[in-house]
Order: C-alpha cells, then sequence, then structure tokens
C-alpha cells in the first residue's frame, strides 16, 4: 500500500474517502485543540478536503500534505483557488503550493522536512492514520512524536468497525478499523490520548454497508505530544 497505490485510487477516482464537505467531528471538537487565529495547523494524508477551506475560516494558517498530484490540482480546481507553486529546497522531493494562508506539500508525508512539523501549533488527522497499513502507522506516529514541539495537540479521527466475513468478500481494507486499545498503544508514548466522543454513522454510510459492516462508529480524540 504505497504511494503507487493511492496514485491509482485517484487516477480511478475510487475516492470514497472524501467526504465532499466539512467534517462533523472537526466542527464538534476543533475548540478542544485550543487554536487561536493565525496559528499553524497541519493536515496529513489530506487529499481535497473541505476541512482544509473550514481551518483556513478559523484564521488559521493551514499546511497540508497530500501524495497525489491530482488530488492537489482537483483541490484548486473545484474551488476556483488561484495559486503559486515552486521545488523544495530541502530535496524532499515536494511540490509546494501556496495560495495565502494556505499551503499544500504534495509528495511523500515520510520525507517531509522536519521544520514542517515543527511550525504547528496543531494536527488534524481525519484520514490518514487510518489509511495506513500495520507496517506503517507506527512510523507515522513515530514521525509525529520526534518532529512536534512539546504540547503540540493533535485532534484525531478514527473509525471503529465490525465486518460480517461472509458479506464482506474477503475485503480487508483501507480504511482500517482502530479500537480504543490501538489508538492507545500507537499513541502510547505521548503525554496525554483523551477521547472525546463518538457517532454511531453506519446508518449514513452505504460504502461501510456495502463492505459488510455491522458497526461503525467515528471517534474522536486528542493527543498531546
Amino acid at each position: 500500500m504505497d504511494t503507487e497505490f493511492w496514485l491509482e485510487k485517484w487516477h480511478r477516482h475510487q475516492i470514497g474517502f472524501h467526504e465532499g464537505r466539512p467534517n462533523a467531528s472537526l466542527q464538534q471538537w476543533f475548540d478542544a485543540m485550543a487554536l487561536q487565529p493565525g496559528d499553524h495547523v497541519f493536515v496529513p494524508l489530506c487529499g481535497k478536503s473541505q476541512d482544509l477551506l473550514w481551518l483556513l475560516g478559523k484564521g488559521l494558517q493551514v499546511t497540508g500534505c497530500e501524495c497525489s498530484p491530482q488530488a492537489v490540482a482537483e483541490f484548486f480546481a473545484d474551488n476556483q483557488l488561484q495559486y503559486e507553486h515552486c521545488e523544495d529546497q530541502t530535496a524532499s522531493g515536494h511540490t509546494v503550493f501556496q495560495c495565502g494562508r494556505l499551503s499544500l506539500w504534495q509528495g511523500d508525508f515520510f520525507r517531509l522536512p522536519e521544520q514542517v512539523l515543527a511550525l504547528a501549533d496543531g494536527v488534524y488527522d481525519r484520514a490518514a492514520l487510518i489509511a495506513l497499513p500495520p507496517d506503517l502507522r507506527q512510523r507515522y506516529v513515530h514521525k509525529f512524536y520526534q518532529e512536534l514541539t512539546a504540547e503540540t495537540p493533535i485532534l484525531l479521527v478514527t473509525l471503529d468497525f465490525q465486518r460480517d466475513p461472509v458479506l464482506s468478500g474477503g475485503y480487508q481494507g483501507p480504511p482500517f478499523p482502530h479500537t480504543d486499545d490501538m489508538v492507545k498503544r500507537q499513541y502510547q508514548a505521548f503525554s496525554r490520548i483523551d477521547k472525546l466522543g463518538e457517532r454511531d454513522i453506519l446508518a449514513n454510510e452505504p460504502k461501510f454497508q456495502a463492505q459488510g459492516a455491522t458497526s461503525a462508529y467515528e471517534k474522536t480524540w486528542l493527543v498531546t505530544r
């Protein structure tokens, strides 16, 4: 499940993970990060999420990272936004797209220069952790632990669901389910892990029903570096 996997998903427009509207859990629990206008928020694996615009509406400096150039192009086209772009000078392989208070780093998250996360006053992760297979999750979490400054909050939105093995037809993901224990185990090095709330989303998610899900909950966490 490498970069080519996601590039192909975007090429085929298999983007069921794209909500097309600001996330309800973000709107409900945003204040838990205690960010102020002018602060920097980082959004990993952001796709063309409308959450980026919602965060900009809060007066924040918003930085996203996305591997797919098609996703980045569609974000600016869909929202009729003008931008400037340049190659990152740190040899990370990223192209940086700038539009006012928004910066999108197109390239490999794991090669993102350290200073990008070091500048973050908060992190918002809705569909990044749950998109990663087990062999990449701890590497992903470790990068945040190593590069965020102390007390930087992460607003983390995960999915916890059960699938009927027959109805699912062997579907494994992504997205990958995360139980409470899994979240706590993956972020155990962090100083605080608080579950803020959860929503039963099965009735409003036909894609989960089609994949054989018998229950589905969106859970929101506040994790502090």
